[in-house]
């Protein structure tokens, strides 16, 4: 009887033992065998086979390895979640859950603070203007928070350039007239700088202005990189200028709550996963924009990729004659005031 005793024992022991080694996530979040499996939905504004998606693939496959497939990111491509603008308010409401692109400015001008002119005039200049810790970094992540979302990091989606049926008069030249008719997005940020250095600017919405092009209601426009320019404007365009008036940084971002939900394994795959976002957009940012500009030249496009010290005088004039111009459009004096305390140290 004591053998038996001591041998239902022992298999008692064994079993709290083992129960202690595996089962549900804990308070503290760690990982556990039946931790609970989780697929969350991510908004892409880029086709699948543009260099920024095929990134958010390679995000998926991270977060799914680093979880054993707990959790499961399942992209959307070529905004088929909706419009970007759209789409960043959802994800603020949790009707959908991530977006891997552009933010909205509904909640504040203050928010497209990345896209000041010539914030950033270079690749070198982008890669700490945009870091985590950087001022505009934390002043992203401190404005999506207000509106319940968490900035997991940025990503530099590419340098933006000038696209044209024609070549403009003078283009190197400050304020010059260029005798060309420019579209520009509906946004201060870009129609202000474009009429300093002297083009005339015309504001088109991005789904018309193929056909705007192709029918001659503008000579060319500016809001794309050479990705975009290449894949959807070959045909109409014959000249491409990258002037890098700025630097397209779109946003890995997750409704606040869904965030909260995860477990801290899940929550650690998700914000690894975007710091390498980061890395890797820059690190192979400007060979993508030599690889495209190089398809545009072989295509028969004329490109020109201007000397730095060019854009080092754009920035520079942009700085000094148009951002006071934008200090009122921003909205938020203390951010507007940040940003050029920031740049000053």
């Amino acid at each position: 009887m004591k053998k038996v005793m001591a041998s239902l024992l022992s298999c008692a022991m064994l079993l709290s033992v083992l129960s202690g080694c595996g089962g549900q996530a804990g308070s503290d979040g760690k990982k556990g065998g039946d931790e609970k499996s989780v697929t969350l939905k991510i908004h892409c504004d880029y086709t699948e086979d543009h260099p920024t998606a095929q990134i958010l693939a390679q995000f998926c496959e991270k977060v799914s390895e680093a979880t054993d497939g707990t959790l499961t990111v399942k992209p959307y491509y070529a905004g088929s979640l909706g419009d970007y603008t759209t789409v960043f308010d959802e994800v603020s409401k949790g009707s959908i859950d991530m977006t891997f692109g552009c933010n909205s400015t509904t909640f504040g001008q203050a928010l497209n603070i990345w896209n000041m002119p010539y914030l950033a005039a270079t690749w070198e200049e982008a890669s700490e203007l945009f870091a985590p810790g950087s001022y505009v970094n934390d002043t992203m992540t401190k404005l999506c928070d207000d509106v319940g979302i968490k900035l997991l990091g940025l990503h530099l989606v590419g340098a933006g350039g000038l696209a044209g049926t024609k070549m403009p008069t003078d283009w190197d030249v400050w304020g010059a007239n260029h005798s060309f008719v420019l579209r520009v997005p509906n946004s201060d940020t870009v129609s202000v700088p474009m009429a300093a250095m002297g083009y005339q600017v015309q504001a088109v919405n991005w789904s018309e202005l193929f056909t705007s092009v192709q029918t001659g209601v503008v000579d060319g426009f500016v809001g794309g990189h050479p990705p975009v320019c290449y894949d959807q404007f070959r045909d109409v365009i014959k000249y491409y200028i990258q002037i890098n008036n700025f630097f397209e940084v779109a946003t890995v971002s997750i409704n606040k709550e869904v965030f909260e939900g995860l477990s801290e394994n899940q929550q650690k795959a998700l914000e690894d996963a975007a710091a390498w976002v980061f890395e890797e957009s820059l690190a192979k940012g400007e060979e993508t924009e030599n690889e495209y500009l190089e398809k545009m030249a072989d295509y028969g496009i004329e490109v020109i990729k201007p000397d730095d010290a060019v854009l080092e005088e754009f920035g520079a004039k942009c700085r000094e004659e148009v951002w006071p111009k934008l200090r009122d459009s921003m909205g938020n004096d203390e951010v507007f005031d940040g940003l050029i305390e920031s740049l000053s140290k």
